[in-house]
């Protein structure tokens, strides 16, 4: 993976990330997650967060300042905008006919990678049953519909002030009481449509070991303890004496299910198991990974995760999370999210 990163053609070329509009290059988050040598700082009053540096952030969305947008809807209907997507043709989705459509797409401009189209426009195309993921061929290109993610929020209060002036101090926003204000919002004001201006927020990533997630092993394992409740992965045999010193074997089959009871100096667990087999048995130290521990209340989030797919173990080269609102207009919350770079087996 580091040669990967950091030595194959292309390693310092810049990309950005769809979901979070981060500008930034394979080797500056090699560098970022797994030497810490470059590209961070660490972020004062943040326990276990870093500043990258280079990067683009995010916007969050602020009532202090709005913006015009004009008088036409953000909220079009699917069908309004079509955008190209190249010459190739998408793999996924249903591919349309429709020559009315398609000549329209190809005489608009030929080098325009998004066509606009009216409500008599689209009624003319009859076009039905549309989607998402449809996609139409036009001049050589494939174009896809797109979809308006702006939603109008209803404040009486603040479209009115809007007619007046388009910057507030907090003390008047709050008094709006706007509850989640995103990104994608939009106040309909006399004629025109406004949108927040949204303040620009520094990429800050929280960077965590794995066992900030919960009581992972060096060897990747999930520990479990005295009075935790385990499963039988796949069947095995467990050798006991009886009380004449006689050796018998008692197999412990698929789905077996017991109860930690205690840990002797050797790391040999004795369970008490339940039905088929109903007995206290010791399951020596080489024979554990056979046992799956089984979720509790005490569980981390990603402690559950790892029982209910029932893994062996869960290899974490980093954690990486992002916080803060998401670039694009989807309204995310501030949130830890899942991890960017990691390994499960």
């Amino acid at each position: 993976m580091r040669e990967e990163h950091t030595m194959l053609p292309g390693s310092d070329e810049e990309f950005s990330t769809p979901n979070y509009g981060l500008t930034t290059t394979p080797s500056k988050e090699w560098a970022l997650v797994l030497e810490g040598s470059s590209g961070y700082a660490e972020v004062e009053g943040k326990e276990g967060s870093v500043f990258v540096t280079g990067t683009r952030g995010y916007c969050k969305a602020s009532g202090l300042k709005w913006l015009n947008a004009g008088n036409a809807d953000p909220t079009w209907a699917l069908g309004s905008k079509w955008q190209s997507v190249g010459d190739t043709q998408p793999t996924e989705g249903r591919q349309l006919t429709n020559s009315m459509l398609a000549e329209a797409l190809a005489s608009s401009t030929a080098a325009a990678e998004e066509q606009d189209f009216t409500k008599e426009d689209l009624d003319k195309f009859g076009i039905t049953d549309l989607r998402s993921t449809d996609f139409i061929e036009a001049g050589g290109s494939y174009f896809k519909p797109l979809a308006s993610t702006a939603e109008i929020l209803a404040n009486p209060a603040l479209a009115d002030a809007l007619l007046q002036k388009t910057e507030f101090t907090q003390q008047e926003w709050d008094a709006f009481v706007v509850d989640g204000l995103r990104m994608h919002h939009f106040v309909k004001s006399g004629d025109s449509f406004f949108h927040p201006a949204g303040e620009t927020q520094p990429d800050v990533r929280v960077l965590r070991p794995i066992t900030y997630y919960g009581d992972f092993g060096e060897d990747g394992r999930l520990k479990w303890g005295v009075g935790d409740e385990v499963m039988v992965g796949e069947a095995f045999t467990v050798a006991e004496k009886d009380r004449w010193g006689r050796e018998e074997k008692k197999e412990l089959a698929k789905g077996t299910e017991g109860r930690v009871l205690e840990f002797n100096t050797e790391g040999a667990a004795k369970i008490a198991f339940r039905e088929p087999v109903s007995a206290e048995l010791w399951v020596p130290k080489d024979q554990s990974y056979r046992l799956f521990p089984l979720p509790n209340a005490r569980d981390t989030p990603i402690q559950r995760r790892v029982k209910l797919a029932r893994l062996r173990r869960c290899d974490v080269l980093a954690l990486v999370f992002y916080t803060g609102v998401c670039v694009y207009l989807c309204g995310c919350e501030p949130r830890e999210l899942m991890p960017s770079l990691s390994r499960v087996y």
